[in-house]
């Protein structure tokens, strides 16, 4: 971030992300330029405010090199992932998967732009839900001293997965547009993968052998988010 006679200018590059994420996020500048693969993230409601959006851009807007193929993202967290189960003992059973969290929703922001010097690509999704942890693997049966082996312990069931978050509500405006184009995307934000059933234990040897123990079952995906709206220049 760069200050000369007076104006605030940031130049965001894909390497360098404008991140906004937390309360003390500056979200007033004079002069923001993109970089190809250069993009923001909003993360919180707020008021994001350009004086003036210049930058390299391809046909479709500078951030197709970048992950989000966006300029723009309003977006919540990630759900975060679930906690793989415990493996069981001798013969015992596996514990299940813990389920993955819920992404969080996308917040609502008003971005104002002064004028804008290159066409610009706004994406409002939610945040995409964590994936359930794998069941612990059932515990392998005990030998038989001559006698029956111990039965494998069942695996344990793998956690659900968390919901993908909401969009938000996003309102565009700008001042002078050049005959350049906002184009605004609103998506479903995914539900995280369900977590995978734990293995069934061995059955220890013996005479007979022990019975081996059953898979866990696999965890059930959660929904995907609704989305948001994004209004340009209303």
């Amino acid at each position: 971030m760069q200050e000369k006679d007076g104006k605030v200018t940031i130049v965001v590059t894909e390497d360098v992300p404008l991140i906004i994420k937390s309360s003390k996020s500056r979200t007033q500048y004079d002069v923001v330029e993109l970089d190809t693969g250069g993009y923001i993230e909003i993360h919180l409601p707020c008021t994001f405010k350009i004086g003036q959006l210049i930058g390299d851009e391809s046909d479709f807007g500078a951030a197709n090199a970048n992950p989000w193929g966006r300029d723009i993202i309003i977006t919540g967290d990630r759900g975060k992932n679930g906690a793989r189960g415990r493996d069981g003992e001798a013969g015992g059973a596996g514990t299940a998967g813990e389920r993955g969290g819920d992404g969080g929703d996308a917040p609502d922001v008003t971005i104002e732009i002064g004028e804008l010097k290159r066409n610009l690509n706004v994406l409002n999704v939610g945040g995409r839900g964590g994936d359930g942890g794998k069941g612990g693997d059932g515990g392998n049966g005990r030998d038989g001293d001559g006698s029956a082996g111990g039965a494998g312990g069942d695996g344990g069931n793998g956690g659900n997965s968390g919901n993908g978050g909401n969009g938000g509500k996003v309102v565009i405006k700008c001042q002078k547009m050049n005959d350049y184009q906002i184009i605004g995307e609103c998506k479903q934000a995914p539900c995280g993968n369900a977590g995978a059933g734990g293995r069934g234990g061995a059955g220890g040897s013996g005479k007979p052998p022990g019975a081996g123990g059953k898979s866990g079952s696999n965890g059930v995906l959660g929904l995907s988010g609704e989305k948001g709206t994004i209004d340009i220049n209303p």
